[in-house]
């Protein structure tokens, strides 16, 4: 094909060539007189005569040609190297590639390579060596209790450990938790090492919250921290890249992809075959164990750096953001704060809520972000009662009754609301908020609290609703006979579980 190009080409230039010497060679007037000359049977020209013209033709037209073609047959001989040589070359220069990982390669384009490889290498953790080579030795004075801890189980830990310090400048531990992710990793680490330990144990507690680098990232808008995932999941998955996991044992690899992966949903995760469970089990134990009471310390020492002011500010505001009930609510709107002269009754587990939302995050976290155990306040209400209680501001007296706990059993109205806080706030305060609610509030009773404790007030039901209970008692003691003293307390211990219940949902 090639050839049969080539003197195609070579065929077309030399006709052309020929064809307009010629014709501009016999277009000069001293080639047209000598020819008119020699068919005119005149005189032959001389020498010299007959050669001029065919020394023009060579210096005007030859010459230049002759150049013109040859330069264009070398630029085009380049250019069609250039279009059919260069593809080829870099076409073949990237299957001969030899990037790989874990023996796959790709011939289009860059490699993806796991996120860890890429940042790895570039960094050195300030004493990871020292620190591993001194959990890895503990137990030399009693040789039988020394933890495996192989050259691969080190390589891999100290893998998981580079990536999260390099990384550390981003990384989030999270909401309460007041540290960064790598001194958070260490912490807990130095807690589940013991001597004598499983070598996995280690390994799963420095990647137990390793997902947490792709997971949390900030928002650039509000520059908050975000979360989009599960940190178990990508933690799983950022171990799984790294070369050094690759050379543990398939057992191994199977219990750190459980250990890992289903870190925080236990419940999810397959059980396996007796001899791995057991390990499994026992990771999972120590892991969890060392995380929560590292976290509890976390949260501890956060709690101490708060402030009354702290406190305090996010009362206000969240006492100005609440919806109090006045003449002008309408009907059906919600209402948690309930305003009568200079005391202001709030209802504790709406106005909770608004409180921790006015805190700062760490501290609305370390407070367990509300959670209450049943029969007990929860940690962000103690804290909001105790402040209140030493500036004076906490109703603890009324109707001749007194409060321990600092909560309620209030009627308002025709209705009785359990959990409610008293507070008497000072002028400059009071001005600022909405008017008197158009309910008449009393105090019902004290609530009491504890950790074996459940609400029971002895006057916590209502006149209404014991009038109720009353006539319930009478139809039943009609078609049962059963004694009405019975039924009557029968049906209190109904109504006051059914109070406990509407009290726990809200």
């Amino acid at each position: 094909m090639r050839k049969k190009l080539l003197s195609s080409v070579t065929f077309i230039v030399a006709f052309w060539w020929v064809t307009f010497y010629f014709y501009w060679y016999l277009g000069i007037e001293s080639v047209k007189d000598v020819f008119q000359e020699i068919f005119s049977f005149a005189s032959m020209p001389s020498l010299r005569e007959a050669w001029l013209p065919i020394e023009i033709s060579f210096l005007y037209w030859v010459i230049p040609i002759l150049g013109i073609v040859a330069a264009a047959i070398f630029f085009g001989i380049i250019i069609s190297l250039a279009i059919a040589v260069i593809p080829k070359v870099i076409s073949e220069e990237k299957l001969s590639r030899k990037v790989s990982w874990r023996g796959v390669g790709i011939s289009l384009g860059d490699l993806p390579l796991p996120e860890w490889k890429i940042h790895l290498e570039k960094y050195m953790a300030e004493g990871i060596d020292k620190f591993i080579d001194e959990k890895g030795n503990t137990g030399k004075e009693n040789e039988a209790k020394k933890v495996t801890f192989s050259t691969k189980h080190k390589k891999l830990l100290t893998d998981i450990l580079f990536y999260i310090w390099a990384n550390k400048n981003s990384a989030y531990a999270g909401a309460g938790h007041g540290v960064d992710l790598y001194r958070h990793t260490i912490s807990v680490l130095d807690q589940a090492w013991s001597p004598g330990c499983d070598p996995l144990i280690p390994i799963a507690a420095a990647a137990h919250d390793a997902g947490k680098v792709m997971t949390f990232k900030k928002n650039p808008d509000t520059n908050d921290w975000e979360a989009k995932g599960f940190h178990d999941d990508f933690g799983m998955l950022l171990v799984a890249t790294m070369d050094s996991f690759e050379e543990l044992d398939e057992d191994e690899k199977l219990i750190l992809k459980i250990v890992i992966g289903y870190g925080h949903k236990e419940h999810k995760r397959p059980v396996l075959e007796n001899n791995i469970e057991q390990r499994v089990q026992e990771i999972f134990s120590v892991i969890n164990k060392s995380d929560r009471e590292q976290t509890a310390r976390e949260k501890k020492e956060v709690l101490k750096s708060t402030t009354p002011q702290i406190i305090t500010e996010a009362f206000l505001k969240a006492l100005t953001n609440a919806p109090f009930q006045t003449q002008n609510t309408k009907r059906g709107a919600e209402s948690i704060c309930f305003r009568r002269e200079d005391i202001v009754y709030l209802l504790e587990p709406g106005f909770r809520d608004l409180f921790l939302n006015k805190l700062p995050d760490d501290v609305a976290a370390a407070y367990g972000e509300g959670f209450r155990r049943i029969g007990n306040m929860s940690p962000p209400t103690v804290a909001l009662i105790n402040h209140l209680k030493n500036l004076g501001w906490l109703v603890e007296e009324g109707n001749g009754m007194t409060s321990e706990c600092g909560l309620w059993s209030v009627e308002i109205g025709k209705k009785v609301f359990n959990g409610v806080l008293a507070v008497r706030l000072p002028e400059n305060i009071i001005k600022s908020l909405p008017g008197d609610s158009v309910y008449e509030v009393r105090f019902s009773c004290p609530l009491k609290v504890g950790p074996k404790t459940v609400l029971k007030p002895k006057d916590r039901l209502s006149s209404e609703q014991m009038d109720s209970i009353q006539k319930k008692a009478r139809q039943l003691h009609a078609l049962t006979g059963k004694s009405m003293d019975s039924l009557v307390e029968l049906l209190k211990k109904e109504a006051e579980q059914e109070m406990m219940g509407s009290e726990e949902k809200s």
